[in-house]
């Protein structure tokens, strides 16, 4: 079920998601490369449900710790378990749960959450600061540089003169990408030749593209679908502006991303982003749900950029050298895992 054989030299642990994506890859290769056999269990990749994981689980050695996330979707069911628990929070869990009783946490033995943000909520709910690691999800700093080549969008039908905005988070409606065509007709009434560029996928597309085209905006949208990972750091060289709507954030890793390669980014006013964006400073934010605050931060930003002025990409790039660097961050993990 998904499962990797025992491996008598490296100590085992089960990490165990619902998903099967990107994030997850990257957690199980940063156990990998820190010299732990992950026994890896997904409810989407291997078609289980979570009683089939509770039996996988205690068929093996009740000693092996297990990371788990999300939290109440996954880590909550396998409380009970004897074996010692890591939580991983995957911030909406914890800055949007399902069920606001989240006194359970306490039962864990240690507790990874990506941003300040969510570690207040773990405090609140009753966990020990002791308990719970920051641990930004971070990203590769020497892959998104603002050194290297731009991708080419000839081929989306652009004009080389024309700035670009651009949005990459989830097409669900927890991710809000909705405020992003409501504020466009402004954005291009102010820059007619921008175009904003839509990537990823979900279940909204059909919708979003047809308010595209009811709002009569369609000309100056493309919807470029899911991009892979490597391609991303030459999308984001050639954006002018990259946007994340979502009102849940905690450490958003594509904001992170764009930040590395001194896109100058907008953000909304949660939380977890203003850890990491300092209005003015090292980005922009904008109250989530309002359409027409957002349009201006992006009329503004394309503005300066015309400008030549690079300031707030150059101290983004310097604070994710200092506190996002995934590879840094992620050796916390073995201390984590031996201290329980």
């Amino acid at each position: 079920m998904g499962g990797s054989p025992l491996n008598d030299q490296k100590p085992t642990c089960w990490y165990i998601s619902q998903t099967w994506g990107v994030h997850d890859h990257r957690w199980v290769t940063a156990l990998a490369d820190l010299n732990f056999e992950p026994l890896v269990l997904s409810l989407e990749r291997d078609g289980l449900l979570i009683e089939n994981v509770r039996y996988e689980i205690a068929e093996h050695n009740s000693r092996m710790p297990i990371i788990a996330g999300p939290l109440q979707s996954i880590m909550g069911p396998l409380r009970e378990l004897p074996n010692p628990k890591v939580g991983l929070s995957w911030a909406f869990d914890l800055l949007q749960p399902e069920d606001p009783d989240l006194s359970w946490l306490v039962g864990l033995d240690h507790l990874i959450v990506d941003s300040i943000a969510s570690r207040a909520v773990a405090i609140d709910a009753g966990m020990r600061k002791d308990q719970i690691s920051t641990l930004p999800w971070g990203i590769d700093t020497s892959l998104f540089t603002p050194e290297g080549p731009k991708a080419p969008l000839d081929n989306l039908g652009i004009a080389p003169e024309s700035p670009i905005v651009l949005s990459l988070r989830s097409l669900e409606p927890l991710y809000q990408v909705q405020e992003l065509l409501e504020a466009w007709p402004f954005v291009i009434d102010q820059h007619p030749h921008t175009v904003l560029l839509v990537g990823n996928d979900g279940s909204l597309l059909p919708e979003l593209q047809a308010k595209a085209d009811e709002s009569g905006i369609a000309s100056s949208v493309r919807f470029i679908g899911r991009i892979p990972e490597s391609h991303l750091p030459p999308l984001m060289r050639a954006a002018h502006v990259y946007v994340s709507t979502s009102p849940i954030d905690g450490s958003s890793v594509t904001m992170l991303q764009a930040m590395g390669c001194q896109t100058p980014i907008i953000a909304t006013a949660t939380p977890g982003n203003q850890a990491w964006v300092e209005p003015g400073e090292t980005g922009r934010l904008y109250e989530p749900g309002n359409a027409q605050d957002l349009a201006q931060q992006i009329s503004d930003s394309l503005v300066v950029d015309a400008l030549g002025n690079t300031s707030m990409g150059v101290a983004a790039r310097r604070s994710i050298l200092t506190s996002a660097n995934w590879y840094e961050n992620r050796r916390k993990i073995t201390s984590i895992l031996e201290s329980i």
